[in-house]
């Protein structure tokens, strides 16, 4: 669950902005369910391990928050239905357009291939992506300052 993902840089007078100016990437602040197998910044250090994978997000720091706790309210404490999160920051360092901002069907084509290209060479590294949507895909991607990795 992402609460809230913002560009570090980018206009800040347009509101739907996708660093529509210079930026510098973009921060996650998401609570992850503390039952999940995996950390999402333990999968990209994982994904890049062997040096940067084209075609997945460039993070340069993330985080897990296991201080930051938080549960659903309306249910008890000890009620096995509910769901207890992690406050999760993670920078990422690339930034691009959302595949809504094709404008023809040869870019939609071209960035269809490159994302299942992309998948392969992840199911390749052991990991599978459950969540590729029209929000996850960016196309004209950049990383415009690459920074030392450090993770928690």
């Amino acid at each position: 669950m992402t609460w809230v993902g913002f560009e570090i840089g980018g206009d800040p007078k347009v509101l739907d902005s996708v660093c529509t100016k210079d930026c510098v990437g973009v921060v996650k602040v998401s609570y992850q369910d503390t039952q999940g197998k995996f950390k999402e910044g333990e999968l990209l250090d994982r994904v890049h391990a062997d040096g940067w994978l084209p075609g997945v997000v460039r993070h340069t720091f993330w985080e897990r928050e296991e201080a930051r706790k938080v549960g659903d309210v309306t249910l008890p404490d000890n009620d096995p239905n509910r769901i207890v999160r992690v406050k999760e920051t993670i920078h990422l360092g690339s930034v691009g357009d959302p595949l809504s901002q094709c404008s023809t069907p040869l870019q939609m084509l071209k960035v269809a291939y490159d994302a299942a290209e992309t998948h392969l060479q992840l199911l390749k590294r052991g990991v599978l992506h459950r969540d590729l949507s029209w929000f996850n895909i960016l196309w004209y991607v950049t990383s415009p300052t690459i920074f030392t990795r450090r993770s928690n």
